[in-house]
């Protein structure tokens, strides 16, 4: 009769510690927002995740170099049923700005049993490559039983390119091939480390990075000289929006002008050079909205003379006198 009470309370046990271990995964993925940002409904069963030099569990922090090779998965897998593997970021390319939300790391189909490396791989394993500043990283391992042996359509992605990675949906991806609800799923956490830049150089992903080396959301740029609305000073004659004659340094906005007087407005009566509107010229006759003339003769009227008037009026005196006289 003991025997069979011992059977009870071992039952009850393990009963109790698979609720518990059920209870804790559903918590962690409800609290660490993996339901509602990745899936739906948190897995019902621990997947195993192993590293060479780590072990995943349910939300702690690695270090994208302890997680760069491809783990070993083992989970309660069903004799003669395929599965279907799939390992994404869910902050890329981070948590504020999950604008490539999610980031496909890893997929396989026709998973038979647990056994991972029989199955098809679609994508091939890449480690994760947090951008430096952007943050912890969510990455999410599921697994989901399929319902029978399936045929993917999508294109086979490898590990020297990002191609086809970013904004891959967990969810739409189960839905076209009838999966249910995942069966087993774990993640951990991880943030930029110095290995980052080589899975970038694997990738072909240029790094953004100014003199100091530092790195920004994966693009490249390099200490080219560039000008922007400045003057380079110069001996080459070349102006912006103005005229030069003389091999003067460059100037923007502005005319240069060569020892030449200049009026405007005015009348000029020389052969002196003349310029209006700041425009160059060396020694020569120009005049712009200007009158020039040289001096030419004018008709004026002729003023008498005073002395002359005098003689005439006596000499008139003196002829009527004698006239009279007569």
């Amino acid at each position: 009769m003991w025997q069979f009470a011992v059977i009870v309370m071992l039952v009850n046990s393990f009963l109790g510690v698979s609720g518990n271990a059920n209870g804790t995964i559903l918590s962690l993925f409800d609290s660490h927002k993996v339901v509602s940002d990745v899936i739906p409904v948190a897995p019902r069963e621990m997947l195993n995740v192993t590293y060479s030099n780590a072990t995943v569990n349910l939300g702690d922090e690695l270090t994208p170099t302890q997680v760069t090779n491809e783990p070993t998965l083992t989970w309660n897998a069903a004799v003669g049923q395929y599965y279907t593997l799939i390992f994404t970021d869910a902050d890329a390319p981070s948590r504020n700005t999950p604008e490539d939300r999610q980031m496909l790391h890893w997929l396989v189909g026709n998973i038979p049993g647990s056994n991972v490396s029989a199955g098809d791989i679609i994508a091939e394993y890449i480690g994760p490559g947090p951008g430096e500043g952007s943050g912890l990283h969510r990455y999410v391992l599921l697994v989901y039983q399929q319902p029978s042996k399936l045929t993917f359509d999508e294109l086979r992605m490898n590990n020297t390119s990002p191609a086809g990675r970013p904004r891959f949906s967990t969810n739409q991806f189960a839905y076209k091939y009838n999966l249910s609800d995942p069966v087993a799923g774990n993640f951990f956490q991880a943030q930029y480390d110095s290995s980052v830049p080589l899975l970038y150089k694997q990738l072909g992903i240029l790094i953004n990075s100014t003199d100091n080396g530092s790195t920004n959301n994966g693009t490249s740029t390099t200490a080219a000289p560039s000008t922007n609305n400045a003057t380079s000073n110069t001996a080459a004659p070349s102006t912006i929006n103005g005229t030069s004659t003389t091999a003067a340094p460059t100037t923007t906005n502005a005319t240069s002008t060569t020892v030449a007087p200049s009026t405007i407005n005015a009348t000029s009566t020389t052969a002196a050079p003349a310029t209006t509107n700041a425009t160059s010229s060396t020694a020569a006759p120009l005049a712009i909205n200007e009158t020039s003339s040289m001096t030419a003769p004018t008709a004026t009227p002729v003023k008498p003379n005073k002395g002359s008037i005098l003689e005439s009026s006596i000499t008139m005196l003196l002829v009527l006198g004698l006239f009279y006289v007569k």
